[in-house]
């Protein structure tokens, strides 16, 4: 089954046939190759090679990611902004219909049905094994968001977040959303922001992803489209996130983004340089763990580049992450502590947090549960 089944290299978003330098992601088991529209920068990938819809689960570092998708457990900590500016003219007792697209584990749902006791939801879903709950009012199915069919302006408020990056067409699929929703609605839309850091060492560009956005291709969506935009995420997030209103009573806000494309180039260099030194981090990491207990914040993709390493060998260790622990609760031979083991340990405990997205986050925590040393992975 593929999961693009463009046949030509064509710009989803301007129609310009693609050229130019192709990469092709390490360990990709899709035979993913990535290109940038020279055009508009939009960066895409193109697949291949046939494979299973759901494969097992893992956090791998490589391109060959299954999609397990945690991230979506995150909504009232990333999108709580978003989510207020989407909702600030709906009234709690007001009947709302509600569209989730990839609804995931349910996240959205929970926070949303719970404020708005009259709310009813379509929430569509392809990975059946992650369905765990069942809307009061409404349903779910099990499909990908392109073979469902919407009721043309029917609902208050779509949300759609991690999804749109896994999509056939995103132009088609927005389309579909705007056209589904009712005059004044809004659209809470994330996805992951591309962009290169200097201290890369995971794949960015991993097998179940179509599409990898900046802040200025979902502007020139929206505008293609026809939404209005109501908020966007500073740049400095780690995703891109915008509400996107089906006309508006408010004057339309201006944004101006940076429209620098991507060089695969350039990133190929820097992932390169960086996982040549990855394996001193793992070393020195592992010498820590020699004198003193070392906890290891961060369960996800850093994680198993580090300890893929064979310079990874630690001897008083401990692994945490909140919210992969129910889902994956070993990860690469080793097993995630619980809350309560958590707070037992020392407060001499040297605490690596194997996470960029979220080190301010988890220092915080950290520091309140009363550990002294807290480091970033490339700290060393």
């Amino acid at each position: 089954m593929m999961l693009n089944t463009r046949s030509e290299q064509i710009c989803d978003k301007c129609y310009e046939p693609l050229s130019g330098d192709k990469y092709f992601p390490i360990n990709t088991k899709r035979g993913v190759q990535v290109l940038v529209c020279s055009m508009c920068g939009l960066t895409q990938s193109f697949y291949t090679s046939e494979y299973t819809s759901r494969p097992p689960g893992n956090m791998s570092c490589d391109a060959n990611r299954s999609s397990i998708r945690y991230t979506k457990s995150l909504v009232s900590e990333d999108y709580s902004e978003a989510i207020e500016v989407a909702t600030s003219c709906v009234d709690e007792d007001d009947n709302i219909s509600v569209l989730d697209v990839g609804s995931n584990r349910g996240a959205f749902h929970t926070l949303i049905s719970t404020k708005y006791k009259n709310s009813c939801f379509l929430c569509v879903e392809p990975d059946v094994n992650v369905i765990n709950y069942k809307p009061k009012t409404g349903k779910v199915v099990v499909d990908r968001i392109e073979n469902v069919s919407l009721d043309n302006q029917f609902y208050d408020l779509a949300y759609c977040v991690h999804s749109l990056e896994h999509v056939i067409s995103a132009k088609s699929v927005l389309k579909q959303i705007y056209n589904s929703l009712k005059v004044q609605g809004k659209l809470i839309l994330g996805v992951p922001k591309l962009e290169l850091y200097p201290d890369v060492i995971e794949e960015l560009f991993i097998d179940p992803h179509t599409f990898h956005f900046r802040h200025v291709d979902i502007l020139e969506y929206a505008r293609i489209v026809g939404f209005e935009v109501e908020y966007l995420s500073d740049a400095s997030h780690h995703d891109v996130i915008a509400v996107l209103s089906k006309g508006s009573n408010k004057k339309p806000q201006q944004y101006y983004v940076p429209n620098e494309h991507f060089s695969v180039m350039k990133y190929f260099e820097k992932l390169t340089a960086n996982r040549s030194e990855i394996d001193s981090i793992a070393k020195k990491i592992s010498d820590e763990s020699i004198g003193r207990p070392v906890l290891i914040w961060g369960a996800g993709r850093i994680f198993d580049c580090l300890s893929k390493q064979p310079s990874w060998q630690p001897v008083n260790f401990y692994l945490y992450d909140k919210h992969i622990k129910n889902i994956l609760p070993v990860i690469n031979g080793f097993k995630l502590i619980d809350e309560t083991r958590l707070m037992k340990l020392n407060s001499d405990t040297l605490v690596v947090v194997a996470s960029r997205d979220y080190f301010k986050e988890i220092e915080s925590e950290a520091k309140q549960l009363g550990f002294n040393e807290i480091k970033p992975f490339g700290g060393f």
